[in-house]
Formats: structure tokens, sequence, C-alpha cells
């Protein structure tokens, strides 16, 4: 588990004033049209990746939450942050089974990007160009 301190970025979930205000301000505003921060699932993205490269296939699931999350929650936590966890996927647990690719258009940076239909576990990034 990875747990970054970043009080600059008062836009992540975090225990502090600003961040108070900003729940209540969620709430009027899921309130009033059904969008807003507080519509999210707080585990914004994740991936598969394998211990070693003797793996068959991943053994590893990342999970990136937009908040400082330590102990599943379970430990208050001051200030705002992000964080990453690691499970470890076990023989009874689903793997991924396929090696997709979801890539950018490089040409357009704000567009959607582009999936092969197999997508699960890998994803390629542009390089950075100006």
């Amino acid at each position: 588990m990875q747990v970054v301190d970043a009080p600059h970025l008062k836009d992540l979930f975090g225990l502090s004033f600003a961040g108070v205000v900003r729940v209540l301000q969620g709430m009027l505003e899921w309130r009033r049209q059904r969008s807003g921060m507080l519509t999210t699932n707080f585990a914004e993205a994740g991936g598969f990746i394998k211990s070693s490269p003797s793996e068959p296939i991943p053994d590893l699931q990342l999970h990136f939450v937009i908040g400082k999350l330590i102990d599943h929650g379970r430990k208050t936590v001051f200030g705002h942050g992000y964080s990453c966890h690691v499970c470890l996927l076990t023989a009874q647990e689903p793997r991924p089974r396929h090696a997709g690719e979801r890539r950018p258009d490089c040409a357009r940076r704000a567009s959607t990007p582009t999936s092969s239909p197999s997508a699960t576990t890998s994803i390629a990034w542009c390089a950075a160009s100006s």
C-alpha cells in the first residue's frame, strides 16, 4: 500500500475543513442534479500486474483511490492525498485472461481512448510530445 500526502490537491477526498465544505456542497449537487463528487466509486482506476515474469498470468491487482485510505478506511487519516493498494490474487479468485490494449489517440489527446476487444490488463500511453 502506498499513501501519498498531497495537501495542495483539495479536489481529492480528504478530512479537513475544506474537505468537509466540499462534501456538503457535493451533497447539495447530488440532490439537485445527481452529479458531482459524491458519484464516484472512490477506486477510480485499477490494473493487473505479474509479481514475477515467471507467473503465467497477473497475480496482483492494483486499486488507485482518490483519498488517503489506510486499512480499508478503518483508520482516520487527516488531510488530502491519494493511495494505491495491492491485492494478491489467489487461485480461487478470478484473474484477467486477456492482455488487450487501451491507447489514447495521440493526435487528439482529449479524445476517448481506443480499446481492443480484449482490453483488461495493459494500458499504453502516448509518448510526451509538444
